[in-house]
């Protein structure tokens, strides 16, 4: 059995795991039994990680990302969940205008309309009997002749109904068999009529939270339990790994959070209560920190490389032809025993530890080996421009921190 036989069988194994253990019956749950959770962030187990040592705060990753955006409707019969076409480009058009003081353009290629009455999962939504996000195998169904290449496309979802009043979810790394990778959002929280939405939720803030996950952000309170939890920690490795966010707990009013003093000389000092990433109601949900913007830039060139038009990441590729083989390891075997610089590594230190010997050998002709690079199709976007930073942009008062002026 082949590698990408294995892994299609442990995701499918995963995926049906996951199905077998949920019920999937929202609506008809007590209201004392739904939790408190709204979003939900998911990470595939069959996810394309990137295994490198990120330095999420590298300024160097800083440069206008355009992201060719699909959306699919998906309604039953033209009545439950339907939105215009003109809604949806008001919607897609504030989220241009939401992302754009942090250099992001979603460029909307296409808007597709699913009747999920034509579908055997989308009927099973509509009576009840299963639903997203942990209906993991009827979503696939759902969406398996709608999706765009997630290599190269995000694919938005926008569905009448989700699990356990669950509003939207997104996943925050490519998956290589997961069809249901993009960003979801339920009908009612989607785009920016009053009439349309549940109070307090249309102003689009759904969608920009989703994309938020989509571009790689936890939660502000991600594994944040009581207020200050962790407050000496490593801000880069724990909870939403994002220093100028405080470690406090969710937020669902429009005010300070009781802990919110005593913060002096703390990376998140004068932190304002009004994150895209929490759960305040959408008026209150106005900005991401500058650590999240740096994170977001980071987190799309080293992990989904292929949607903004950069040649894919691969691990133990040392000959650049996407794919880990014999090329590879005469390669590292030119180079066995010498140093490398931790600072400029050469390829070949797999392990980074300074050396390139027996563990990156074992790396490379064990796990690594016969494997393709997540991405490494025809990129057929890859002469597009790019890196174009913008340092006119007067709201960005750390250019020089992320070296936007040399």
């Amino acid at each position: 059995m082949n590698k990408l036989t294995f892994a299609l069988v442990l995701s499918m194994l995963a995926l049906t795991s996951i199905a077998q253990r949920n019920p999937f019956i929202a609506h008809q749950l007590e209201s004392d039994t739904i939790p408190e959770d709204i979003c939900a962030v998911l990470e595939d187990p069959s996810a394309n990680y990137n295994p490198n040592p990120i330095d999420y705060m590298n300024g160097d990753n800083v440069f206008w990302k355009n992201i060719r955006t699909v959306v699919t409707i998906h309604h039953n019969n033209g009545e439950w969940g339907w939105r215009s076409p003109e809604y949806v480009e008001e919607a897609i058009d504030n989220l241009n205008d939401e992302f754009a003081e942090y250099m992001f353009n979603f460029d909307l290629i296409s808007i597709q309309y699913a009747n999920m009455a034509e579908n055997y999962s989308g009927q099973r939504i509509v009576d009840g009997v299963t639903c997203v996000p942990y209906g993991t195998t009827d979503g696939i169904t759902l969406v398996s002749d709608y999706i765009w290449d997630p290599e190269y496309f995000m694919n938005i979802h926008i569905i009448p109904d989700m699990c356990f009043g669950i509003l939207g979810f997104a996943y925050r790394f490519p998956a290589f068999f997961n069809a249901m990778d993009g960003v979801w959002v339920q009908t009612d929280v989607f785009g920016l009529d009053p009439e349309l939405c549940q109070v307090n939720r249309a102003e689009n803030k759904t969608l920009i939270h989703e994309v938020g996950h989509y571009l790689g952000l936890y939660h502000t309170f991600q594994g944040v339990d009581v207020c200050n939890q962790g407050v000496s920690g490593d801000c880069t490795q724990i909870q939403d790994q994002v220093c100028d966010t405080p470690p406090m707990t969710v937020q669902w009013e429009c005010t300070n959070p009781s802990c919110f003093s005593g913060w002096e000389g703390y990376p998140w000092e004068g932190y304002q209560h009004n994150n895209h990433m929490d759960y305040y109601i959408d008026s209150c949900r106005t900005s991401f920190t500058d650590g999240q913007f740096l994170y977001m830039h980071n987190h799309m060139v080293n992990n989904r490389p292929t949607i903004i038009g950069e040649a894919p990441n691969c691990y133990g590729d040392l000959d650049g032809n996407f794919h880990v083989g014999s090329q590879d390891l005469l390669a590292l075997l030119s180079v066995y025993g010498e140093e490398s610089l931790l600072e400029d590594p050469l390829e070949a230190d797999l392990n980074f530890d300074g050396v390139i010997g027996t563990q990156d050998l074992l790396l490379l002709i064990g796990p690594l080996w016969d494997t393709y690079c997540f991405g490494a199709g025809n990129l057929p976007y890859s002469n597009m421009e790019r890196r174009e930073v913008n340092v006119e942009q007067s709201w960005r008062l750390f250019r020089r921190d992320v070296n936007l002026d040399e």
